[in-house]
């Protein structure tokens, strides 16, 4: 009967030299882990220290707990148990262990592959918000053809920079179709502004007073009414008491 040598073994096999160069790969070896030069590129990066403290700094037989990537690029744990042939080679038989190690990983895997899915998921609802958000705006600001002199612009909601920034192209395209003398800003639906939103609602005004257009302000409260007066622009716009008041005029006129 002939002498088994460690390449008729069915697992893998490597001898390697003092640089962590392979020199010889059993066929299981290279069917396993996928044909490399060196050792170490087989190994995890904390399993490449645990190597090299085995293969220099122990007895001159020896084995470990190693996590290998295999040809397919999977984490899998191996005991290695290593014997000096001289001062210049080490053999090394690799036994695989048992599934666990690999199913755990592969969970795992599973796992982070289902946390991006659901930060993808969670990236897509924010978008459709925010979608959803600025079109609110725009619908927030309608711009209403009174008379063929006359449009009105109710406000609704909070005014915000980003809001204003939203529904004034749309106020501008719309004045451009009709070119009214008179815009009329209805603040009877407005909750808070905040001083950007106020800011950026000044050159708004300032946008339809410069194509000749008569900005009115009504429906404000008190506080409102300062923070406009703090608005410091170069041009005047009209307050008003109420909506009916500016539409019973305009009847009669």
């Amino acid at each position: 009967m002939p002498d088994l040598t460690p390449d008729d073994l069915p697992l893998p096999y490597v001898q390697i030299d003092k640089n962590y160069k392979i020199i010889h790969m059993s066929a299981s070896a290279r069917s396993r882990f996928g044909q490399k030069e060196f050792f170490y590129e087989w190994l995890d990066e904390g399993s490449w220290e645990k190597a090299k403290r085995l293969f220099y700094d122990l007895p001159e037989e020896n084995s470990t707990e190693l996590i290998f990537f295999t040809a397919e690029n999977n984490p899998t744990a191996v005991d290695a148990y290593t014997k000096k042939s001289n001062d210049l080679h080490i053999r090394v038989l690799l036994v695989p262990k048992d599934q666990s190690y690999s199913n755990v990983s592969g969970k795992l895997e599973r796992l982070r592959d289902r946390l991006r899915e659901t930060n993808t998921e969670l990236l897509e609802e924010k978008e459709t918000m925010e979608a959803v958000v600025q079109e609110n705006y725009r619908l927030s600001a309608p711009f209403i053809e009174i008379t063929k002199e006359m449009a009105l612009v109710p406000l609704h909601g909070d005014i915000n920079e980003q809001k204003v920034m939203l529904i004034t192209e749309k106020i501008i395209s719309a004045w451009h179709r009709g070119e009214y003398e008179k815009t009329v800003f209805d603040f009877t639906g407005v909750g808070e502004v905040n001083e950007k939103g106020m800011k950026e609602l000044r050159g708004t005004f300032e946008a339809l007073a410069l194509m000749g257009a008569e900005v009115i302000v009504t429906g404000v409260l008190p506080h409102q009414a300062k923070q406009l007066q703090k608005m410091h622009a170069p041009f005047t716009f009209e307050f008003s008491r109420s909506l009916e008041q500016i539409l019973t005029a305009s009847l009669r006129n």
